[in-house]
């Protein structure tokens, strides 16, 4: 620490000197001094003892003095070198580690986002090979269609044969038109089915719908759909014989289990006395076939109604 006069002549030094140094044409007083009270600066050498020194001042405040007090410049460091050489010591390997994670974090990304590619490719194979599946599947029915109408067959016959093969291709074109491959959405299924059956008969029949979405499993849709063909294509026949009428069609759901309830203002039957003919046989085989129990209900009407599993035993619905 050194005490020097303002005009850099020394008055004090611990260490103490053997004479007096003289500061004036140092960097303090050429530069330092005079515009600021406090700072510090590199010394090159001292014109103490010629080490270079990091050297802090302070001009005294009503005093011509000014304090100062060094380090060498190698000792100043060296604590600092100590702590980069620390810090390397452990900061560079974490770093590699740090940097060969990163790399192998991207590549199994990399690898990863490659086999999702693949597999987005081949779901998209597959599902096209299912859509022109069900597309060839609609068109080999409707050519039957067209072939027993070319048959020598009784009209009626042919228009029943031709309304069970439309209700076989409405599946697949259900299927294939939605990309659900595994279940088909019944309600728009259901709605199509019926206006198409209805406009096959010259009967004005005010048709209503209350359609609830449940989705059934493709083994069972088709019997499903031959299901509602049957009923309404029963309905069409004897409840509106030349007649105006009104016909029901509704489907709710409740989780697990779905209600088909088809009903009609006709005149009705009594089932003890009426012959059971191959549509009414058909309809119980279906809601057999759907895993559905059928009911009948004569009053005021026909109404028919088949309850069923929304799905098989053993597996479990899809998540909404």
């Amino acid at each position: 620490m050194t005490a020097i006069r303002a005009d850099g002549l020394t008055i004090a030094r611990h260490p103490q000197l053997d004479r007096t140094r003289d500061f004036s044409e140092t960097v303090l007083f050429r530069e330092l001094v005079g515009t600021s009270e406090i700072g510090f600066y590199h010394a090159e050498s001292s014109p103490v003892d010629g080490v270079s020194r990091i050297v802090g001042y302070r001009k005294v405040r009503d005093w011509p003095l000014v304090a100062t007090t060094g380090i060498e410049r190698e000792e100043a460091l060296a604590s600092f070198r100590d702590n980069v050489a620390a810090g390397l010591a452990i900061g560079l390997p974490t770093a590699l580690v740090m940097v060969l994670g990163t790399l192998w974090i991207a590549s199994l990304l990399r690898g990863e986002n490659e086999r999702r590619l693949q597999l987005e490719e081949a779901l998209e194979r597959n599902r096209f090979l299912l859509r022109e599946i069900h597309h060839r599947v609609k068109n080999n029915l409707q050519a039957v269609s067209s072939l027993i109408r070319l048959q020598p067959l009784p009209g009626e016959i042919k228009a029943d044969i031709s309304r069970r093969i439309e209700a076989m291709v409405a599946v697949h074109e259900q299927i294939y038109g939605s990309d659900q491959f595994d279940r088909i959405e019944l309600a728009p299924y259901v709605e199509r089915l019926v206006r198409d059956i209805a406009a096959g008969f010259p009967h004005e029949v005010e048709v209503t719908f209350e359609l609830e979405p449940v989705s059934l499993d493709r083994e069972r849709g088709v019997s499903f759909g031959l299901l509602v063909s049957e009923i309404v294509t029963n309905a069409y026949k004897y409840a509106f014989r030349n007649r105006q009428g009104r016909l029901a069609v509704r489907l709710a759901g409740n989780g697990e289990n779905a209600r088909l309830e088809i009903a009609d203002d006709g005149p009705g039957y009594d089932p003890g006395t009426a012959r059971e003919g191959v549509g009414t046989k058909l309809i119980a085989g279906f809601a057999a076939h759907v895993g559905g129990t059928l009911s009948l209900d004569m009053r005021n009407g026909t109404r028919v109604t088949v309850e069923f599993p929304v799905c098989r035993a053993g597996r479990e619905p899809p998540a909404a």
